[in-house]
């Protein structure tokens, strides 16, 4: 038979004191009131002959578990309970706010990274989405592990955080700022580096992981919480709670799809152009009378007109929403291109003026319907407002009265 080895009063003592400690509304001066407490009647227990471990039983039995005492706590001194949930919920917010800062930050490193060899920008959009998920597979696998094997550390962390709130939000906001400036950093670096054609395309990829976090963020949070609820971390309790809820909502309600033209079921192959692109790189290639023709030839009712992640294909509202410093590059690109466009319709506009002059009715109703059905695509509410402005221009240059003695 194993000796037992002898019963220590003062470490059974020090464990409990440590649980209570993790305990939210209990604050230290009170943990170490309930000790004073069980300390004298563990005394007056041992006084009537009972042994240590059978006071210590007996003393903490009528103290209570350690739930109801955090309880009756929390009703003489409520905020000693909502602080730290409260501050739960603070860090959870920034926790959100740095992890998609993280994910940002490394998008763009790689992105950076990959803008020293010559990849399109759809091939750096897919590397930078892949650096995001691996991104928040190892924020939210390391969050998970430290909460569920070492509890007792976040626990002390926050009591700490408790007895320090003031201290603790401005850690918590200076975090969310350096990381702020650090993600903003990083993307006029990135811009800089690619041409406006794959800053556009690049930040289309972006849109679709945009789409996919959406998804993809309260399924990984919400499992998360399962996660933790089915282990015995589940005691960190509501503050746990409060922080997965924070999270879940952020996730959805942050990076939520935005409204895009440039994904549609229709579109051509990314590395490919469309039949007008190709007119207009005929026409910048000095063929003005071999663009004009091929003008003439288009079908302006099939979509679209631009490929996905063209300068000309974004949406107001996708534009607006990109970075300053894409937004500046792109724009340069878009003011040469729709110039490029004008010069290509006055051309055809010009080509039907001096086909009705000649009697070739035909040619020059051609041109005019041309003119129009080019116009109307253009002016569409899903195209930029200079796009929607060229569309414009097209269509009343498509209705310029036709010559005496011509047919309309």
């Amino acid at each position: 038979m194993e000796n037992r080895p002898p019963f220590d009063l003062n470490a059974a003592l020090r464990r409990w004191r440590d649980a209570l400690q993790n305990r939210q509304a209990l604050r230290p001066e009170d943990v170490a009131e309930l000790e004073s407490h069980a300390r004298d009647a563990i005394a007056d227990l041992r006084r009537k002959g009972l042994t240590e471990e059978e006071a210590l039983l007996v003393a903490l039995r009528r103290l209570g578990p350690a739930e109801r005492l955090q309880t009756e706590f929390g009703k003489v001194d409520p905020c000693a309970l909502w602080l730290p949930r409260l501050l739960w919920m603070a860090f959870g917010v920034a926790a959100y706010l740095v992890a998609m800062d993280l994910t940002s930050v490394a998008a763009c490193a790689v992105a950076l990274a990959g803008s020293q060899v010559p990849l399109g920008g759809f091939t750096l959009g897919w590397l930078g989405l892949g650096a995001r998920v691996l991104t928040v597979a190892v924020v939210v696998g390391a969050a998970c592990a430290f909460l569920k094997f070492r509890g007792e550390r976040a626990d002390l962390w926050l009591s700490r955080c408790v007895q320090h709130p003031v201290a603790a939000i401005a850690v918590f906001t200076a975090a969310v700022v350096s990381f702020r400036l650090l993600a903003t950093g990083f993307m006029p670096l990135v811009v800089r580096e690619l041409t406006p054609a794959a800053v556009g395309q690049f930040f289309v990829v972006n849109a679709w992981g945009a789409m996919a976090t959406f998804v993809a963020a309260p399924v990984v949070m919400i499992a998360f919480l399962l996660t933790l609820l089915s282990s015995r971390r589940a005691e960190l309790g509501t503050g746990t709670a409060a922080l997965l809820a924070v999270l879940v909502l952020a996730s959805a309600t942050g990076c939520g799809p935005k409204e895009s033209a440039n994904m549609t079921a229709s579109e051509t192959k990314q590395t490919g152009q469309t039949p007008l692109e190709q007119t207009l790189a005929s026409w910048k290639a000095g063929k003005p009378d071999e663009a004009a023709d091929a003008f003439l030839k288009l079908d302006f009712t099939r979509s679209p007109l631009f490929t996905k992640g063209a300068v000309l294909n974004y949406s107001e509202p996708e534009f607006v929403a990109l970075p300053a410093a894409a937004r500046d590059k792109m724009a340069k690109q878009v003011i040469a291109d729709l110039a490029t466009l004008k010069a290509l319709g006055r051309r055809v506009a010009d080509l039907g003026k001096e086909a009705r002059s000649k009697g070739d009715v035909a040619r020059a109703d051609r041109c005019a319907q041309q003119l129009r059905q080019c116009g109307d695509a253009l002016n569409r509410p899903s195209s930029l407002l200079m796009v929607q402005q060229v569309g414009k221009a097209f269509t009343k240059l498509a209705a310029e009265p036709a010559a005496p003695g011509t047919n309309p």
